[in-house]
């Protein structure tokens, strides 16, 4: 089965309000604030470390994704892993939805490819999901699934 590697270079934009969603980035991303990120990789990596909540991630597909899905190929979406709350769209089609970390996961675009000529824009938003902060003199942070078995040895990542 013929596969297309999309790591490498990609463009993130931090999204902190979450305004993505009400400003429906799937569709029409703002024409600012994106930074080059190579993938795989946390944003924080690019965005710092105290980058939290909502980053969109944006590239074009190769044309081979098209293609394949005209010779009638199902084309899937590979995702190593994602942190934490991923949600994923092709052309403006939302192709999947996946809560989790350290575990791939997949969506199915061939509809999405089909559905539109010309090149195939993917559109990721991942939200990091942060876990409150504990109230005041509580020792123990929150549990949450980027944490790691423990708050002193692992820091929170997304991406």
């Amino acid at each position: 089965m013929p596969r297309l590697d999309l790591a490498g270079p990609w463009q993130i934009r931090h999204d902190p309000l979450s305004q993505g969603t009400t400003g429906r980035w799937w569709k029409s991303p703002p024409a600012d604030g994106w930074r080059d990120i190579a993938v795989p990789s946390a944003w924080q990596s690019v965005l710092g470390p105290e980058a939290g909540g909502v980053a969109w991630y944006r590239r074009e597909l190769p044309a081979e994704a098209s293609v394949w899905a005209d010779g009638g190929r199902r084309v899937r979406l590979c995702f190593e892993a994602s942190a934490t709350d991923t949600q994923a769209w092709v052309n403006g089609r939302s192709v999947g939805r996946s809560l989790g970390d350290y575990a791939p996961f997949e969506f199915d675009i061939t509809d999405a490819l089909l559905a539109v000529s010309g090149p195939a824009r993917l559109i990721v938003r991942v939200d990091q999901v942060n876990a409150p902060r504990p109230a005041k003199g509580v020792v123990v942070e929150n549990g949450h699934v980027t944490k790691g078995f423990h708050d002193v040895l692992s820091l929170q990542h997304a991406g």
